[in-house]
């Protein structure tokens, strides 16, 4: 956390209003495979909603600036950068029927300082159990922009967006659900209330079942650790001290609460080799692994591993820098109460990399592979889990049938080459 400049900037905007009367569409019958890939843009905005109170819900955005594009304009001492950002309200993923959308322009004047700001924007109070708010990020410079789908659920009163997670040292809010031992955090809740309720949990680390595994897997939720009760008065305080699942409820007789997790201070990017080696476990049988685990020097067991299948040290390399690089998108796009390279959806974005295709309904998930011709697919699909810990849980269904591609992905890695369907 160390590396980037912490400044919250709140923007002067001006807001631009509509109001739908258009037919509606679905969200599932576009590709929006960019959410997942990188590459697809440069420009990468973090998004989240908090539910202030019963009259403020406010969407907080957070842009990283040196990917934007500045220039110097007339009358303008410093060199500047114009982002548009357009929100529109749906009923759903699959009805896109708009209740309320609006356009805001920032501009924002280079500083050699700053390498992120924070604004938001306050939504319209809209009188659904549930909604979709579609956000839409642009540099207008660039012409480059990227989107992003953000539910919520009016229904949830003790659910994660009716709480807000800042740093305590310059009140800026986080936009994620991992945090660090060397931070220390304030955690406000839209209501009032005496004590906030917190439940230790151990690490789930455990490994998904492959694509074409018979078996079910059925979530159990772990006994806590420990539980204790914060005194509350606008906020509480709070240092996530060791690596583990922290659970925030306001009254424990409910599922739902805030999940605030320290996966440790690397994370999301992996750098211990042990870590590094565990990662291995996908493309390796098991006494393979248990092999590579014996051997005392991790980091020359993952040397080892990726030398030994393919015999070049650049093409070693190159092999380490994309699996890993994977790993660590993994983590940034999909994690839940486990780390993002653990879940379903993150072991087929590993092995398989960014889908070519993502068609996206209510609550599911489709990622299509194909090759240049689209000749050959694969496809693969996840189901939204209820899960306390998190609205992200996507379950993938698992086939017999998915066999054949999974180990030839597997083979391709073992044997030199980052696998793709172009063969």
């Amino acid at each position: 956390m160390g590396n980037l400049n912490k400044l919250l900037i709140f923007i002067s905007f001006i807001l631009i209003f509509g109001c739908a009367t258009i037919a509606p569409t679905t969200i599932s019958e576009k590709n929006i495979a960019a959410i997942y890939n990188p590459s697809s843009t440069t420009i990468h905005p973090k998004l989240f909603v908090y539910n202030k109170d019963t009259e403020n819900t406010l969407l907080y955005i957070y842009l990283y600036t040196p990917e934007l594009l500045f220039l110097q304009t007339s009358g303008s001492t410093l060199p500047t950068s114009k982002v548009k950002i357009y929100y529109k309200i749906i009923e759903s993923i699959d009805n896109e029927t708009i209740i309320d959308s609006a356009t805001t322009y920032l501009s924002i004047k280079k500083n050699a300082t700053q390498t992120s700001m924070i604004t938001f924007l306050k939504l319209k109070t809209v009188d659904l159990d549930k909604y979709v708010v579609q956000v839409l990020v642009k540099d207008e410079y660039r012409k480059k922009s990227n989107i992003a789908f953000i539910e919520v659920d009016n229904t949830e009163k003790f659910g994660e967006k009716n709480f807000l997670v800042s740093y305590a040292d310059d009140l800026r809010p986080t936009f994620n659900n991992y945090a660090y031992s060397s931070e220390n955090y304030l955690i406000e809740f839209n209501k009032n209330i005496e004590k906030l309720y917190v439940s230790y949990f151990k690490l789930d680390n455990s490994l998904p079942l492959p694509p074409f595994s018979t078996k079910f897997e059925k979530l159990i939720y772990p006994e806590a650790d420990s539980t204790w009760a914060l005194d509350y008065s606008g906020n509480v305080s709070f240092k996530p001290e060791k690596v583990g699942i922290y659970f925030f409820q306001t009254d424990t007789t409910v599922m739902k609460g805030k999940t605030i997790i320290n996966f440790g201070d690397e994370y999301p990017i992996l750098q211990k080799s042990a870590t590094l080696l565990k990662t291995l476990e996908y493309l390796t049988t098991t006494d393979e692994f248990e092999d590579l685990s014996k051997i005392e020097n991790k980091k020359l067991a993952v040397d080892n591993f990726w030398l030994n299948s393919t015999q070049d040290e650049n093409q070693a390399k190159e092999l380490i820098r994309i699996y890993y690089n994977r790993v660590m998108f993994a983590n940034i796009y999909f994690t839940t109460y486990k780390e993002g390279w653990k879940t379903d959806r993150g072991m087929i974005y590993i092995v398989f990399g960014p889908p070519k295709i993502v068609n996206k309904k209510d609550g599911y998930e489709k990622w299509i592979y194909s090759d240049s011709k689209s000749v050959k697919t694969v496809e693969y699909e996840f189901f939204k889990r209820e899960n306390k810990f998190t609205e992200e849980d996507y379950v993938l269904k698992r086939d017999l049938a998915q066999k054949n591609y999974w180990q030839y992905a597997i083979e391709t890695w073992r044997g030199g080459s980052i696998f793709s369907l172009d063969y």
